[in-house]
């Protein structure tokens, strides 16, 4: 069996490096760019089972990549074709929340939902199924992590737009750290 787990993640790794060729090859500066912009931090890679939307809803195994740009998954299947290198599905992963379901809810252990606020791009609830519980932690560690760098990443927009009209405001790491009765830096 572990020669088998191994097999699939060579392969799912020769798809991933197929997949960016062929992207450099079509337009290297984008590609470069893209890569240097969104997938610069990829924090979790693995399969996970998503239960798909719908009356006739049923469990399908995905490659999946949550990247600082979103959750990427791909079918697993033979990989054979070019077709196979193509994302399955793109979620940008901005406003969410993350929660375990219990296997008496779900039929299927070690599940969680990613929710979305109603504002988001996606309004699908996404339940997935990881195949161990430390699997299952380790995702929602990592997406928890993303929800971290979100909001750290729009405070530092905002920092810095707000700085540029001439309002002085603390940096939020200062506020993490001092508390709201921090000095503004001058």
């Amino acid at each position: 069996m572990l020669a088998a787990n191994d097999l699939d993640k060579k392969k799912l790794l020769m798809r991933y490096k197929r997949l960016k060729q062929e992207v450099l090859q079509r337009d290297s500066a984008f590609t470069n760019k893209v890569m240097r912009n969104f997938f610069t931090c990829i924090r979790k890679v693995g399969t996970l089972n998503k239960k798909s939307p719908g009356f006739l809803a049923r469990w399908q195994t995905r490659f999946v990549v949550l990247s600082n740009a979103g959750l990427i998954y791909f079918k697993v299947g033979d990989m054979q074709s070019k077709e196979d290198l193509s994302p399955q599905h793109f979620k940008p992963l901005n406003d969410f929340v993350v929660k375990e379901a219990s296997e008496a809810e779900t039929g299927k252990p070690n599940c969680f939902y990613i929710i979305f606020c109603k504002s988001s791009l996606v309004t699908t609830p996404m339940l997935l199924s990881a195949p161990t519980p430390h699997d299952m932690k380790e995702w929602i560690n990592a997406l928890r992590l993303h929800q971290i760098d979100v909001i750290a990443s729009r405070a530092t927009f905002f920092e810095r737009k707000l700085e540029r009209c001439g309002v002085r405001v603390p940096r939020a790491s200062i506020l993490i750290t001092q508390g709201f009765n921090a000095p503004v830096q001058q």
